[in-house]
């Protein structure tokens, strides 16, 4: 009989990775916020200050979120290694979309309520997209100097929901930091090894 099938295995608690994550998410979208404002009164070369503020805040994201998923991974190592954990190879990207489901919430409510809102042009439902749109972009304002070069200007009602679909695909680095910090600290691998003592 299959030893794997048969073990007893405790149940995985997500509860410490989302923590974790939606913590980095809003200390990165503070960041955001916080170095993007001076950029606001700049007209020439605002958007390559946006693209400098957001990048710093986005590299800011991915190494919080790196080194608490890798720090996760290397303690449930202990419990792979003594038989109490089955490894699960997708627990980094499982958290990572369970931390990112606010940002997939707004955008598809937002997108919801604008269509909506071109169909029917009721003025409750504009205010509803409007108030969805905000939330969406405090939640994410460090993607917000890459989301101005993808539409620079205010969007128009077919670009609004592209903009918003954008919003969506710049997680994707965020899903892959996890699932790859989750898996190489599983297996003790460092970016930076170890110095071997004599």
């Amino acid at each position: 009989m299959n030893n794997e099938v048969t073990k007893n295995y405790r149940k995985y608690n997500y509860k410490l990775p989302l923590k974790k994550l939606i913590l980095a998410q809003f200390g990165a979208a503070m960041l955001g916020i916080m170095t993007s404002m001076p950029t606001v009164s700049i007209a020439n070369g605002g958007h390559a200050l946006d693209l400098a503020t957001s990048t710093l805040a986005v590299a800011f994201l991915l190494y919080l979120q790196y080194t608490a998923m890798w720090d996760i991974g290397a303690k449930d190592k202990i419990a792979i290694d003594g038989g109490r954990l089955r490894c699960d190879k997708l627990l980094g990207l499982k958290a990572a979309l369970l931390a990112n489901l606010p940002t997939y919430i707004l955008c598809a409510l937002s997108i919801i309520f604008k269509g909506i809102h071109l169909l029917t042009s009721v003025d409750a439902i504009g205010a509803c997209a409007t108030a969805t749109y905000g939330a969406e972009l405090l939640w994410n304002y460090m993607y917000h100097g890459y989301l101005v070069l993808i539409v620079p200007s205010e969007p128009n009602s077919v670009m609004f929901i592209l903009y918003l679909a954008a919003f969506a695909a710049l997680t994707i680095p965020s899903l892959l930091t996890s699932f790859i910090a989750y898996n190489r600290g599983v297996k003790g691998i460092r970016i930076i090894p170890e110095k071997k003592k004599d």
